[in-house]
């Protein structure tokens, strides 16, 4: 459990049906693969892509990519993000996150990608509204319940080494190797109601 941000996302696969052969138990439904950013030795470029709106919303994200030779290169991906939640007085979202990754090609059939993610999310969370089913919408103007201690806090820290060898042309071996520490905690104050008469009796 953590919280997820796309900045680092390179493609998203989703896979409809049992997938268990490579997504693992609990996945009969289907799977949801983020395939993340990697180094390549085929080009360098560098992209800022910058997003300002009201509510104090502001993201900004780099994505930057260097052949330093033709058999490595490195990449660069950093955000920084911060809004609060209209017409929610004190709900808001913080990002901060940064991946770098490398390639190695040692050979046509050789190479070998190492990355590191770190990502730190501070959120005061919010339970929303209540829906009036008879009007069917939204009930406007709900009060925010959240407390000042309230939070919904996330950071995760991962390094990952990958070697591929091309054994032939229909035969490939890979290998990923991963270690890393998520923490995430939280705290969120509601409110529950309810519709029946005060002066009805409780049952027992």
């Amino acid at each position: 459990m953590t919280t997820r941000e796309s900045f680092a996302t390179e493609r998203v696969e989703i896979t409809k049906g049992p997938s268990s052969t490579f997504a693992g138990r609990g996945s009969s439904g289907g799977a949801v693969n983020s395939v993340t950013k990697k180094a390549s030795t085929s080009y360098s470029f560098g992209r800022v892509d910058v997003g300002l709106g009201t509510d104090d919303h502001h993201r900004v994200t780099l994505d930057y990519n260097l052949a330093l030779t033709d058999e490595s290169a490195v990449r660069l991906n950093i955000l920084d993000a911060d809004e609060t939640k209209p017409y929610r007085d004190g709900i808001t979202k913080a990002r901060q996150g940064v991946q770098a990754s490398g390639v190695y090609e040692a050979s046509e059939k050789l190479s070998f990608i190492a990355d590191g993610y770190y990502l730190k999310a501070n959120d005061v969370p919010d339970l929303g509204s209540y829906y009036d089913r008879e009007a069917e919408h939204p009930i406007e103007d709900i009060a925010v319940y959240a407390q000042s201690n309230d939070f919904l806090d996330s950071e995760v820290s991962t390094f990952t080494f990958r070697t591929n060898y091309q054994i032939s042309d229909e035969l490939l071996f890979l290998n990923s190797t991963r270690i890393g520490s998520t923490e995430n905690g939280y705290i969120t104050t509601g409110t529950s109601a309810t519709t029946r008469d005060a002066t009805d009796p409780i049952a027992p």
